[in-house]
């Protein structure tokens, strides 16, 4: 089920940088807990959506970019998967 099928991308990464995705703690379908600890940068020009990321997956601590879509085949779609400019995003 695609929850936020009906939300514009944009609308998005509004929430996330103006931190209105406020817990700090998430919780995965998977029971894997995701904590953010810094949302990265936004870029407003070419390349993932927000940089120097760093987020904490259960016990690793990840540094890098952050791309927002709304569903996980629009990585493929927009070809990111074949773009280095997005080869550190966790």
């Amino acid at each position: 089920m695609k929850y936020y099928s009906l939300i514009p991308e944009l609308w998005l990464h509004y929430l996330w940088n103006a931190n209105f995705i406020t817990a700090p703690k998430k919780v995965l379908q998977d029971q894997t807990d995701v904590t953010i600890l810094f949302k990265g940068w936004y870029n407003s020009g070419w390349g993932p959506d927000f940089s120097e990321a760093k987020i904490q997956v259960e016990s690793d601590l990840l540094f890098g970019s952050v791309e927002i879509h709304i569903n996980e085949s629009d990585w493929f779609n927009h070809n990111h998967h074949q773009d280095d400019q997005y080869n550190n995003v966790i």
